[in-house]
């Protein structure tokens, strides 16, 4: 039988915002990190446009990450802008530990 691999993201109690945003801000992480993030952003706006007017509101106007941190720390946390920020902080750490060697297996 092939063996398989499980990734768990166990730790969700940190805010993910204030997580990507030190990540954006230390120079040794942004640059490996940016080329994930213009993706996230190109992947998300496109997304976005695909949803119900009602469903683009969840939104706002989303420019890059930095716009989604800023609308989750200044409004009420709704579900779903709040997910996806979780969504991209995870993998950005997933990424991280990927890029640095710290799981050799994928």
């Amino acid at each position: 039988m092939p063996s398989s691999n499980l990734l768990l993201f166990t730790d969700q109690s940190q805010d993910p915002g204030d997580f990507l945003k030190s990540l954006l801000q230390d120079p040794n992480y942004a640059g490996l990190l940016y080329p994930f993030i213009q993706a996230s952003t190109s992947a998300l706006k496109q997304e976005i446009r695909s949803l119900r007017p009602a469903e683009q509101k969840l939104f706002a106007s989303l420019d890059s990450i930095a716009d989604l941190i800023a609308q989750t720390e200044k409004e009420e946390k709704t579900a779903i802008p709040s997910t996806v920020l979780l969504c991209i902080a995870q993998l950005c750490s997933l990424q991280m530990l990927v890029m640095l060697r710290c799981i050799p297996w994928f």
